[in-house]
């Protein structure tokens, strides 16, 4: 068994937060999850994934949204293609990608709207991501938004901070001078780590 498969049978069962789901955490630069669970072999379009944890950068959001919830992965939703863009345009390699919390925070009157995660629910995930983090061992934090920039994991200090890709996307996305402005300081970080 795998360092990620030993973190999601601890943590894939997670029941600490009224909102848990046992939805998938982590990705790696190929956009796949670090498992081999039945739903990756399944022929689904995140294909067989290695069984390494390597990273150097974890980038680090808020919480998972709609598409998310869905597919039960970080990042894969429209806000996640403008993330995948950045990452591609800065040219970096060797990334994980996860959430300060892993499950879906929905409004209490509409379970299909997004809101900020409350605070009990990020210190309640917070032992999934020390553990994840421990696995990993990256060398280099990114913030994905306020609320990540606020809320670093125990131990975590961000060394680059962007802006959320969904704030990003209502700018205009890669046409808007704040993702050409993330780009010039991802890059810039990049040349110096």
């Amino acid at each position: 068994m795998n360092g990620y498969q030993q973190h999601e049978q601890q943590f894939g069962t997670c029941r600490l937060c009224p909102i848990a789901t046992g939805v998938k955490t982590f990705y790696r630069s190929d956009r796949t999850p670090y498992c081999e669970c039945a739903y990756c072999l399944s022929g689904s379009n995140y294909g067989r994934i290695g069984v390494g944890l390597e990273v150097d950068y974890l980038f680090i959001g808020e919480a998972p949204g709609p598409s998310e919830r869905i597919i039960g992965h970080p990042f894969v939703g429209v806000a996640g293609k403008v993330l995948d863009a950045l990452i591609e345009d800065s040219g970096i390699s060797g990334y994980g990608i996860t959430n300060l919390i892993s499950c879906f925070p929905a409004q209490p009157e509409n379970k299909s709207k997004f809101r900020r995660p409350y605070t009990e629910e990020v210190q309640a995930c917070e032992p999934r991501l020390s553990d994840l983090i421990e696995r990993i061992v990256p060398k280099y934090y990114i913030a994905l938004g306020k609320e990540a920039k606020k809320n670093p994991p125990s131990g975590v200090v961000y060394a680059l901070e962007l802006d959320h890709p969904s704030y990003l996307l209502r700018r205009g996305g890669k046409n808007s001078i704040e993702y050409k402005r993330n780009r010039h300081r991802l890059r810039k970080f990049l040349e110096t780590s």
